[in-house]
C-alpha cells in the first residue's frame, strides 16, 4: 500500500469517527483531504461521507450575531469546497453534481439568495449536459439521477422566484 493510499484510508477512518461523534467540521476537513489526495476519484462510500459532512455542517442553527457569523463562515467554507470540487472533478461526476445541488440548496434555503441558487443549479446542469456523452457506464445512473434532481429543483425554484434583473448575480460563481 502506498503512502498516499495509507493517508487516504486514515482520513476516511477519521471521517467515519467524526461522523459517529457528530464532529462534522472535522469530518469536512477529513473529506477535503481525501478529495485532494485522490485527485477527485472517489468511491461511493467516499462520496457519501463527503455529502454527509457538508450536509450536516450547513444545518447548524444559531441566533443573532452568532447566526450571522456562522452563515458567513459557512458560506465561505462552502464556496471554497465547491471550488475544490470543480477543480478536481468533471461536470458529470456524481459527487460534483450532488455538491452543486447541495450548494444551490444552501443558497436557496439558508441565504435566501433564490436567483443565485437557480443560477448555480442551472450552471451545474448545463455543464453536465454538455459533457453527458463522456459518462462512463459506472457513473451514468448516479449522474443522470442527480441531474434530474437538479432539474426538478430548478423547476420548483423558478416557479417561486420572480423574474428580476440577473445582473445582481456574482461572476465569481460562473
Amino acid at each position: 500500500m502506498s503512502s498516499n493510499n495509507s493517508e487516504t484510508e486514515e482520513e476516511i477512518e477519521r471521517a467515519r469517527l467524526a461522523e459517529q461523534s457528530e464532529r462534522y467540521d472535522d469530518m469536512v476537513s477529513n473529506m477535503r483531504n481525501v478529495i485532494v489526495e485522490s485527485n477527485g476519484e472517489l468511491t461511493n462510500e467516499e462520496r457519501n461521507l463527503f455529502n454527509i459532512a457538508y450536509k450536516n455542517v450547513a444545518a447548524e442553527i444559531a441566533i443573532g450575531e452568532d447566526r450571522k457569523n456562522l452563515i458567513k463562515e459557512s458560506e465561505q467554507a462552502t464556496k471554497a469546497s465547491f471550488d475544490v470540487v470543480r477543480s478536481y472533478m468533471s461536470p458529470t461526476d456524481p459527487l460534483r453534481l450532488g455538491f452543486a445541488l447541495s450548494y444551490a440548496t444552501y443558497y436557496y434555503e439558508i441565504l435566501d439568495e433564490r436567483n443565485l441558487a437557480c443560477h448555480l443549479a442551472k450552471q451545474a446542469f448545463d455543464d453536465a449536459l454538455a459533457e453527458i456523452d463522456t459518462l462512463t457506464e459506472a457513473t451514468y445512473k448516479d449522474s443522470t439521477l442527480i441531474m434530474q434532481l437538479l432539474r426538478d429543483q430548478l423547476t420548483l425554484w423558478t416557479s417561486d422566484v420572480p423574474h428580476t434583473d440577473e445582473s445582481h448575480q456574482s461572476e465569481e460563481y460562473n
